[in-house]
């Protein structure tokens, strides 16, 4: 029996690596997973590189936060 499993991305300001970073986890062999992203509040182009990647592929989640709460 197989079970999907849940990939948590936490971003912030993560524009220079995020695309390399999303790719790999979809390029998983084992497909059966959602990625949820979540976004703390970015101001660089991380919110519609995410958004992108969520249009492309239904596995992918995207999370906005309102403010920068990691910090």
């Amino acid at each position: 029996m197989s079970r999907r499993s849940s990939i948590l991305l936490p971003v912030f300001n993560g524009a220079r690596f995020l695309d390399e970073q999303v790719d790999s986890i979809l390029g998983q062999t084992d497909g059966d997973f959602e990625l949820i992203a979540v976004d703390d509040g970015s101001d660089d182009d991380s919110a519609a590189m995410l958004a992108r990647h969520a249009a492309r592929d239904p596995r992918v989640r995207v999370l906005p936060s309102a403010g920068n709460l990691g910090h």
